[in-house]
């Protein structure tokens, strides 16, 4: 989130209690014919930084949500906190408030429930900004016999060579003209590259993704939503969100060739009695270990590319 010192940001001396601390994300309609705050993702405030007279606030972003009575949101947080933003001489005039404060604890006005994005994007929907002038939003979601990877700042955990889904959640404007195309994309590098022709202002699409063995350690998912219309206006709206990632590829080939030479070492010491001193035991260890690793390698390396006899 990034707002601008002296106009629409807290000052320097809020940042102390910020920090770290729980909050929403809310999108703020001025041409509701009233200032509404639409309430649609819960989250925690990691850092703060001041750069060049702007403010970045770094938000990990967690459940998402809804205000049971977007009018009552507004008005508890407005009347709570003199300074949050409200209605001035117009509703296109942007310095209306500081556009991050303190206010109470929203917990009795949110609901957190399965189907709080959908119902999010329905209300963002209903606001002028974004009644026919916007592409599809979704929602996407990563997993494997059930369950979800885990995640850090750089990106989820995926394992290489293993199958994933991918399921894409999308919604349209109400008032979409179905004179158009829609389209969702998936792409990632060579490997993902999915166009998808929908019919339905909402709808999933189910992807299976078998992540290859990459020969990079990190990459990205992107997912794109399009719309090309034939309407008079002409055009195409789109909108994309990337989903980068890090195998743990190298944590399994480790943990292979580690087991391969243990066997190896196991084998050839074994024949010399364990003695430890045996020059010749190490050195055999070493070419056996060095021909399974060989083998081993040229699997990962070559699969889908070289036929490799008995393989």
């Amino acid at each position: 989130m990034r707002y601008t010192e002296h106009v629409n940001a807290p000052p320097i001396e809020a940042d102390k209690a910020t920090l770290g601390q729980d909050c929403v994300v809310c999108y703020v309609d001025r041409f509701a014919g009233n200032y509404l705050y639409l309430p649609f993702r819960k989250g925690k405030v990691r850092s703060i930084k001041r750069e060049h007279k702007r403010v970045y606030y770094s938000v990990e972003l967690l459940e998402h949500c809804t205000a049971r009575s977007p009018s009552e949101f507004t008005k508890t947080i407005q009347r709570a906190v003199p300074s949050a933003p409200r209605l001035t001489d117009e509703p296109t005039n942007s310095n209306d408030g500081i556009y991050c404060v303190a206010g109470p604890d929203p917990t009795g006005m949110i609901n957190v429930e399965d189907d709080s994005w959908s119902k999010s994007v329905d209300q963002i929907y209903q606001t002028k900004s974004f009644l026919t002038e916007a592409p599809a939003l979704f929602l996407v979601t990563i997993g494997r016999n059930g369950s979800v990877p885990s995640g850090s700042a750089q990106g989820l955990k995926l394992i290489a060579n293993t199958e994933y889904e991918i399921s894409v959640y999308y919604r349209y404007p109400f008032e979409r003209s179905d004179g158009c195309t829609r389209r969702v994309t998936l792409r990632m590098g060579t490997e993902l590259n999915r166009e998808l022709t929908v019919g339905s202002p909402s709808d999933r699409l189910q992807v299976p993704m078998t992540l290859p063995p990459l020969d990079f350690s990190a990459g990205a998912i992107v997912v794109g939503t399009h719309v090309e219309s034939k309407g008079s206006g002409g055009g195409e709206l789109q909108y994309s969100a990337t989903v980068p990632f890090r195998t743990t590829a190298w944590q399994s080939n480790l943990l292979l060739f580690g087991l391969l030479f243990a066997i190896s070492w196991c084998g050839e010491f074994l024949k010399v009695d364990w003695d430890l001193r045996s020059t010749q035991a190490w050195g055999n260890t070493f070419f056996e270990f060095l021909k399974f690793a060989i083998v081993v390698w040229a699997v990962f390396k070559y699969r889908g590319k070289l036929k490799l006899p008995g393989l």
